[in-house]
């Protein structure tokens, strides 16, 4: 291969990781505002039920210590590991966005010979910041999947233990039979989850 060749060759993969390492920031930026999204819907949610809450205790009519239950405290909890996960994968993102201020220094003072040069340069650049957009970008995804998770297993542990106050099951062998079912139930639901892009390959395969 000659000279031109490896630059025409070195600018070439430099355009395509430049194109590639646009795309990730990208989609590392989608699944920032998803993580902030989720953690102002979890306030939101906190704030409500502190405001249920406060409204139930100044209510002499309304059995408050009924709703402090099992179903209630892992309701919490699970917004809880919600809030605690949208807040990391928000904060944890950083990015490689392409060249530093090192090779401007390095081309004003004449380091590269040539284009070429400058190229095989960008290459070594380009592919460090790929990697490491790709790191944070799996991170980001296993965070964000176990905060939607979460914030999913507390909305409906949050209903259930509503409607077993309300039926008159509450403290009772049925409440914990069904307490059990659910939570059973949705430690399948967040296995499906966490596999949702594996059974999308299975259902998808080319």
């Amino acid at each position: 291969m000659t000279e031109d060749n490896g630059g025409e060759v070195c600018g070439r993969i430099c355009q395509e990781a430049r194109e590639t390492l646009d795309k990730q920031i990208y989609r590392n930026e989608n699944v920032d505002r998803k993580a902030i999204g989720i953690f102002r819907l979890n306030l939101l949610l906190a704030g409500l039920l502190l405001t249920v809450f406060t409204l139930m205790v100044n209510n002499p009519e309304l059995p408050e210590n009924e709703f402090i239950n099992v179903w209630s405290v892992a309701a919490l909890v699970s917004l809880l590991l919600s809030t605690v996960f949208a807040a990391m994968t928000y904060t944890s993102t950083s990015y490689d966005i392409g060249i530093g201020p090192d090779i401007i220094e390095d081309s004003k003072f004449g380091r590269y010979d040539s284009s070429a040069d400058l190229e095989r340069e960008l290459r070594e650049v380009y592919r460090g910041a790929l990697i490491h957009n790709r790191n944070v970008g799996q991170f980001n995804a296993y965070f964000i999947t176990i905060a939607i998770a979460a914030l999913l297993d507390s909305v409906i542990l949050f209903v259930g233990g509503g409607a077993v106050t309300f039926l008159g099951y509450y403290d009772t062998y049925t409440a914990k039979g069904f307490f059990i079912l659910s939570v059973f139930g949705l430690v399948i639901l967040n296995l499906v989850i966490w596999k949702a892009d594996w059974i999308f390959s299975q259902m998808y395969t080319e």
